[in-house]
């Protein structure tokens, strides 16, 4: 375990970072800590960028399935990138969501995970 310090803008880690199959992850790259990238690497966790041109809380999406995600419908430059990537991307409307400050992850709290 280990403490990664976010801006103070950010309430918690899912608006930059946020696993979306074993192995691989979106993020902010700009916004997280570089030795946080370096760490993911030596894991073996390959972090895809979120692009810039989107608005914030687009890496807020949620894991459905391995390389499948549920994601904001208004990160389409991030959406290409996942793509080109092998993610399957199911894009909705959050819009509502994102006035209140949270995403689609935020939504969510997992009962299950595998070991």
């Amino acid at each position: 375990m280990f403490v990664v310090d976010i801006p103070i803008s950010k309430i918690h880690l899912d608006e930059i970072f946020v696993m979306i199959d074993k192995g691989l992850a979106l993020g902010d790259l700009e916004v997280l800590p570089h030795w946080f990238i370096a760490k993911m690497k030596t894991l073996g966790i390959k972090v895809i960028g979120v692009s810039k041109k989107d608005p914030d809380l687009t890496n807020n999406c949620l894991a459905l399935s391995p390389n499948k995600v549920l994601f904001p419908a208004s990160g389409k430059n991030t959406i290409q990138i996942l793509e080109k990537n092998g993610v399957n991307v199911i894009p909705i409307d959050v819009s509502e969501i994102n006035k209140m400050g949270g995403g689609i992850h935020c939504l969510t709290l997992p009962l299950y995970r595998e070991k």
